[in-house]
């Protein structure tokens, strides 16, 4: 019950819970989606889903290891919680690169299997800053 008293009193525990949630909800929707969204482009020669998986995992490594320097770059600009400012930038990366399938798919334009590629290994890019 205290718990409860707590998340609903404190608005900082209730934003940053809310942030989790959506950010979880869109990476598993992600998972989920990204096989059969690439399939529907139906890729010459099909689509080699363990070397894509394994570029996915590389991107993570990679947004694992540039978020400390990203973080240190974008201290620069404010004095006050750089930590939010770099969680801020990363979620408009993603959201962005995110819009290149929605839009690619929304025009039936299946000749974008890389653009849509890169923007996945972006996504994933940034799923490794924000892990």
């Amino acid at each position: 019950v205290e718990g409860w008293k707590t998340t609903y009193s404190n608005s900082f525990v209730w934003r940053i819970g809310l942030t989790q949630a959506l950010s979880e909800g869109a990476m598993y929707t992600f998972v989920f989606m990204w096989v059969p969204t690439l399939l529907s482009l139906e890729p010459p020669g099909g689509l080699p889903t363990g070397c894509v998986f394994s570029a996915m995992m590389t991107a993570i490594t990679m947004g694992g290891i540039l978020f400390s320097p990203l973080h240190s770059f974008l201290s620069k600009f404010t004095k006050s919680s750089s930590m939010e400012l770099s969680a801020t930038f990363i979620y408009a990366i993603a959201s962005a690169s995110m819009a290149v399938p929605a839009l690619c798919l929304l025009q039936n334009d299946y000749d974008c299997l890389m653009p849509i590629l890169a923007s996945f290994m972006v996504v994933e890019t940034c799923v490794g800053m924000f892990m």
